[in-house]
């Protein structure tokens, strides 16, 4: 088995309760979502404006990293519907399923012997994993509070801050440093096994699937108040509130596709990040299973499309990739496209990240 400042005028204690919340897009009742929030006491931040630290006394068990992750290759515990982050680690593949991850937020695992942090806010549909090495040092994280309309995580080693999905220090002695993002994904488990018929997948009791965080889905349309109120910019309606992006990222500039916009393109984009950089976006259309690559092989600039059988070729040789930017037949085979660092969330939590973002348009 494997920000524009506002003054806090006092340090007041925010206890969070449930709401149906002032985002909603449609009469959906969501009066009992069942995060629970009402048990946790968060504190505003002294000097950062937007940022409440948890001041729990007793944290609860969703506020506790998963440690000790249980792989399984036999999967009766899950559901066809089940949405689970993808990812592969020297090319083997691991599924990390919403309905576990949600009762911890982190998991501090290491995956075919690496350090890694998965990361999930069902609130705002962001997920990712990262790796945990710093240097010659290999981090521990645990939730710390609430910020830009996700949670953040503080490491342990020093205490500095971090934003879960970007992998960025924003306070503290390690501030500006990146965990390296590695490529993974948010899809179904039907679409992920169809993919990976052989892969591991995250074991839970199916109670785990109740309680905290279980009515939340992708895209879901609700923002609690408290992480409303985290947020310091009016969001643009360019793209609606929930609908999920694909954020990608190139020496410090950041883009956002529309995933119902890549899905009008079809499984191959080519397209330039905001810094100038050739990118490709490969997707499975209908899906929210995308990712974003360099087009480029030993030395050579790759030209992609789909062709009239519905795969995906480069026209230099006419060898067939798939959506994980790797070559699976043809005279490159075996090769892989460098990936750019990228994730999924809903639209507002992305531009809270990234006000500064360029947004893809479909010509």
């Amino acid at each position: 088995m494997k920000s524009h400042n506002i003054l806090l005028p006092i340090l007041a204690v925010i206890i969070l309760a449930s709401c149906d919340g002032n985002w909603q897009q449609n009469s959906t009742d969501h009066s009992n979502h069942n995060h629970n929030h009402e048990k946790s006491v968060h504190v505003p931040h002294d000097s950062i404006v937007g940022l409440y630290v948890d001041e729990t006394p007793v944290k609860p068990e969703y506020h506790q990293p998963l440690t000790e992750p249980d792989w399984r290759d036999t999967y009766d515990h899950m559901k066809p519907d089940d949405f689970v982050i993808g990812i592969k680690v020297n090319d083997v593949p691991y599924a990390i399923p919403w309905w576990i991850l949600k009762n911890h937020h982190i998991a501090i695992i290491s995956i075919e012997d690496v350090p890694v942090v998965a990361t999930l806010c069902e609130m705002c549909s962001g997920g990712n994993v990262l790796s945990r090495v710093i240097g010659s040092d290999t981090l521990t994280f645990i939730r710390e509070g609430i910020y830009k309309a996700s949670w953040f995580m503080k490491d342990h080693q020093t205490g500095s801050y971090w934003l879960p999905f970007e992998g960025r220090s924003f306070h503290g002695s390690l501030r500006g440093r990146l965990l390296d993002v590695l490529p993974s994904y948010q899809l179904y488990w039907h679409e992920w096994l169809e993919e990976n018929p052989d892969t591991y997948v995250l074991w839970g009791e199916q109670k785990m699937r109740e309680g905290h965080g279980s009515k939340h889905a992708p895209g879901y349309d609700v923002v609690e108040d408290i992480f409303a109120n985290s947020i310091i910019q009016d969001i643009p309606d360019d793209i609606p509130k929930h609908n999920l992006v694909l954020g990608v990222g190139s020496q410090g500039s950041w883009k956002a596709y529309n995933i119902e916009d890549l899905e009008k393109v079809g499984s191959v984009l080519e397209d330039k990040l905001p810094d100038g950089s050739d990118a490709l976006v490969l997707s499975e259309p209908g899906t929210s299973f995308c990712g974003a690559y360099k087009p480029i092989w030993s030395d050579t600039n790759l030209k992609f499309q789909v062709n009239d059988v519905g795969n995906i070729i480069d026209l230099e040789t006419g060898s067939i990739w798939n959506v994980f930017g790797e070559c699976i037949s043809g005279e490159l085979e075996g090769a892989q496209l460098e990936a750019f660092p990228f994730f999924v969330k809903e639209w507002y939590g992305w531009f809270t990240y990234h006000p500064e973002t360029e947004i893809y348009k479909v010509p």
